[in-house]
């Protein structure tokens, strides 16, 4: 079961007002928190109500997505193959469809997550992707274990082959072409890698062991470029708490706390060492999750977190004070 803030759930008016000011606050309105201390029933039925809709918004979805990975409300994402009709047209119709594609492929299930792999196949290949090809390479991260790097990587072959008789004349199609080859041999390299590890943290069978490299990862310490792979790991997180109880994960964060306390070396992984500011950071969230998760700081974990925090960063997994 997910943690419950201890001064209890918001009121049910508040939250619904506050759901609603998340959910559907404007671009223009600046970020709106999270409203991580709402009921979870009451925020599945909430995000029920607005994945109905028919006049569904590309923020309006990724904002009711953040709500799914948070709240671990993995069924509800049933809903999302409907809003892959191939029939986007519109700016935000597009983004709507990369938005719907990377939340199946994070909170569905094995079927889901293959249906979202066959839109994406046909999507890229379509004119309204071209634009997008950036993206579309990043969101390749969300797909299946199986999938296959060619359904993206050849439509940027094809792309590029296509551009080659004039790159020696046009320097608008040099320009293109260089782009797709950087898309092709270096950013989906790099989305490959970070794919590669998430596969290998979610096949980890020993549920300890999973938990505290999901754990270093929402830390920072698994940094992959073009990839929020700290805000993949608390989604875990959170969907792991939610099939076991608050104090594992407590437990998790607790023995990460003991290393730094004790003088280890918390190194990255790629085996760098962290440097002073980053250590705070590390040092802060980290407590911060240990709270999070209903567990209490020892005197000497308070002592050291007071010597070694970074008070003013921000953290998903932390009750805001109110």
């Amino acid at each position: 079961m997910l943690p419950k803030f201890p001064g209890g759930y918001l009121e049910r008016s508040q939250a619904e007002s506050t759901l609603a000011q998340f959910v559907y606050a404007g671009y223009r309105d600046g970020p709106v928190a999270l409203p991580k201390r709402a009921d979870p029933a009451q925020v599945d039925e909430f995000v029920k109500k607005v994945l109905e809709s028919d006049k569904l918004t590309n923020r309006q979805l990724s904002q009711s997505g953040a709500l799914l990975g948070f709240f671990a409300l993995r069924p509800r994402v049933g809903r999302l193959p409907k809003l892959l009709d191939r029939r986007e047209r519109e700016d935000d119709e597009v983004e709507r469809s990369i938005t719907a594609l990377a939340l199946l492929g994070d909170l569905g299930n094995d079927a889901q997550q293959q249906q979202a792999a066959e839109y994406y196949r046909a999507f890229v290949a379509r004119p309204v992707a071209e634009p997008r090809f950036a993206r579309l390479v990043d969101l390749f991260f969300h797909l299946p274990e199986k999938a296959d790097p060619k359904l993206i990587g050849d439509v940027l072959d094809a792309k590029r082959k296509a551009l080659e008789p004039d790159i020696a004349t046009n320097a608008d199609a040099e320009v293109a072409y260089h782009t797709l080859k950087d898309l092709k041999e270096g950013r989906l390299t790099l989305i490959l890698d970070a794919k590669k590890r998430r596969h290998e943290l979610l096949g980890v069978k020993d549920a300890k062991r999973r938990r505290q490299d999901l754990a270093r990862c929402y830390l920072g310490l698994e940094v992959f470029p073009h990839v929020r792979m700290q805000q993949w790991a608390a989604i875990c997180l959170q969907h792991e708490c939610n099939g076991a109880d608050p104090p594992e994960l407590a437990d998790t964060f607790s023995r990460l706390l003991d290393v730094f306390l004790s003088g280890g070396s918390i190194a990255t992984a790629d085996g760098a060492t962290l440097d002073d500011d980053e250590r705070k950071a590390c040092v802060t969230s980290c407590a911060r999750a240990l709270e999070f998760y209903l567990g209490k700081l020892s005197e000497k974990q308070t002592a050291f977190v007071e010597q070694n925090k970074s008070p003013d960063q921000n953290d998903l997994l932390y009750w805001e004070p109110e």
